[in-house]
């Protein structure tokens, strides 16, 4: 990804479009999949980390549990990401 101003942006989308319908937890304290994606993104935030890694929080379970494959992740975002 080339413009930086967008990679948080896209990542969160990208996530969150994989993610679906996903819940996060159990029963009825089960949250939207992205708030746990929100979470880790926050935590990356704190530690004053790199738009890219900041982007990988967001991402960071798409792979082990969606469809998407790792190559997906970086034709999208980069290496760096991926």
């Amino acid at each position: 990804m080339t413009d930086p101003a967008a990679l948080l942006p896209a990542a969160l989308a990208f996530a969150a479009t994989r993610h679906g319908q996903q819940r996060y937890g159990e029963g009825e304290g089960a949250q939207p999949y992205f708030v746990h994606l929100i979470a880790a993104y926050h935590v990356a935030c704190e530690f004053g980390l790199s738009q890219a890694v900041r982007a990988a929080a967001l991402l960071h379970d798409t792979v082990e549990d969606t469809g998407t494959s790792l190559d997906e992740i970086e034709d999208a975002f980069g290496p760096e990401v991926a």
